[in-house]
């Protein structure tokens, strides 16, 4: 097995995949031919079948908790002091080996949904923030732009030269006087000035509509419709405006569509975690809505589509043009039937008449929703819960000497607690 050299250009198309920095060449997994005998490695490893649950403490397939999301939630939350009621350390104790999975107790399973919304709202306030995505395609431009001069997109097949790839290459942009670099240099300083891509409009759809919104909402027909003679709006200075829209081109345009979830996309996470009870520690099993809480959401998964433009000029001309295209969409899907009804305010007017509250349906227990979003059943189940059902001869007496053993500690330490000790001595009083 070799390594890949900076003058090998045949490279077979099935071992390559697209890359944004420009039509660099990259291996499907170029990790496997840095490391010799990896892929047999791998092979031994996928194949074995002793303690696969190992696997699962780093990163966890399954159902996504691992001790890297604990690592990075506490350590996020801590540096933008969110203030969260976790206690990871009580669910590594929790956690326990059960048929090769890592379950855990059912009375942690409220926290386990916590992390799980800890995740949703650090996605969506921090690591998805409308600034943080537009620094963060103004850096994506940047090494786009300095990739044909610098070429270090390259190093990636030298694992040498790949160490000494690091953050420092925005300090080598800066630092460079080289008039290749001009364009990317002043991206970077752009940054530095605040002057950032203009977040124009933005929308959150169902998680259904991810295909929708990529074929619907590009960059393409975004300038499209604003090109549209016919649709143009009435603004002051009309010479101004046809020449702005002139120069607008895709390359303006970024249609930025983000998936938030709990972490299993718009699954409820806890449908896939397997849990125990303290009176069936080795039997393990999946919680149902009524063995945790009915106050669960209808959906776990949402899209939020954000429109930017990459210079301010445009900031108008992109959004009339973006809510042509969302009012085609209403106008054709019928408005009354569309769930992504654009809304003008999100409380209705004082002037509309508010729909009455329905009567109370009676019975003791009321419909209740699922975490699907489905009825349940016309009465939440009456059955018992299988967490708490106490197995046959459990609480018996057990004279065993293990037995005996184990609680003797326990036994002497009740019995100095209740005995007979002589109270403290005062302290006398000094004279």
């Amino acid at each position: 097995m070799r390594l890949m050299d900076e003058n090998d250009d045949k490279v077979e198309e099935s071992q390559t995949r697209p890359t944004p920095l420009l039509n660099v060449r990259r291996f499907k997994d170029p990790i496997h031919d840095f490391i010799p005998f990896s892929y047999e490695v791998c092979a031994i490893i996928d194949t074995r079948k002793e303690k696969p649950f190992l696997f699962e403490i780093v990163a966890n397939k399954r159902n996504g908790l691992d001790v890297d999301k604990f690592d990075y939630i506490a350590r996020d939350t801590h540096a933008i002091d969110m203030k969260v009621n976790l206690s990871l350390t009580r669910l590594i104790h929790s956690a326990r080996v059960i048929k090769d999975e890592i379950c855990y107790h059912i009375k942690d399973a409220n926290q386990i949904y916590e992390l799980c919304h800890t995740r949703f709202s650090l996605h969506k306030r921090v690591y998805s923030h409308k600034t943080a995505k537009a620094i963060e395609y103004m850096l994506i431009d940047a090494l786009l732009a300095a990739e044909p001069h610098m070429k270090f997109a390259r190093d990636i097949f030298d694992p040498k030269r790949y160490l000494h790839l690091t953050d420092d290459i925005r300090i080598r942009i800066e630092a460079s006087e080289s008039p290749e670099l001009q364009s990317a240099r002043d991206i970077l300083n752009r940054i530095h000035r605040r002057d950032l891509y203009r977040m124009v409009d933005w929308k959150v759809f169902p998680w259904a509509f991810q295909h929708d919104c990529r074929e619907i909402f590009t960059p393409e027909k975004i300038v499209r419709a604003a090109q549209a003679e016919e649709r143009m709006p009435q603004v002051k200075d009309e010479a101004q405006y046809r020449a702005l829209i002139e120069e607008l081109n895709p390359e303006h345009v970024i249609v930025d569509i983000s998936m938030m979830h709990y972490g299993m996309k718009d699954k409820n996470p806890l449908d896939t975690v397997s849990f125990y009870s303290k009176h069936k520690p080795d039997n393990s099993g999946k919680a149902h809505p009524h063995d945790v809480s009915l106050l669960m959401p209808a959906e776990f998964g949402e899209l939020l589509l954000r429109i930017y433009t990459k210079e301010k000029r445009f900031a108008r001309i992109v959004r009339d043009a973006y809510n042509l295209i969302l009012h085609d969409v209403l106008t054709e899907q019928g408005k009354n039937d569309d769930p992504l009804a654009d809304d003008d305010v999100l409380t209705p007017p004082h002037e509309e008449e508010r729909p009455s509250t329905p009567p109370r349906k009676k019975g003791p227990i009321a419909r209740v929703q699922s975490a699907s979003g489905c009825l349940i059943s016309d009465r939440t189940p009456l059955s018992q819960n299988n967490f708490t059902e106490v197995p046959q001869y459990h609480g018996a007496q057990n004279t065993s000497p293990s037995s005996r053993t184990k609680y003797k500690g326990s036994g002497l330490k009740r019995a100095r607690e209740d005995g007979s000790r002589s109270p403290p001595t005062k302290k006398k009083a000094r004279p």
